[in-house]
């Protein structure tokens, strides 16, 4: 769940379990414009590509990993939810 309401995420994954890409919302997304909304942007969707499960949303005074994401600036909940959404996705594969 997004700020806005619910975030739908797909994912695809590689064979070696990494995220292979990634899709945000659907015709019931309702970030706002601007900040929640930016999740479905190029720049933040590229962070995912090719890193694999747990990832975090990287914090201020965190170096940046392997395992993390930058959030977006003012969006918060939103970049979470993506990240938990990915995260669950890969639970689910059971690897």
């Amino acid at each position: 769940k997004g700020f806005g309401g619910p975030v739908a995420v797909s994912v695809i994954f590689s064979e070696d379990g990494s995220v292979k890409s990634l899709t945000i919302g659907d015709d019931d997304f309702s970030e706002t414009p601007g900040l929640g909304a930016k999740a479905q942007e190029e720049e933040f969707i590229s962070q995912f590509a090719g890193k694999m499960s747990p990832l975090s949303l990287r914090k201020a005074d965190e170096e940046a990993s392997a395992s993390n994401i930058d959030g977006i600036t003012g969006a918060t909940v939103t970049s979470q939810a993506v990240v938990d959404a990915v995260n669950e996705a890969f639970e689910q594969l059971g690897k």
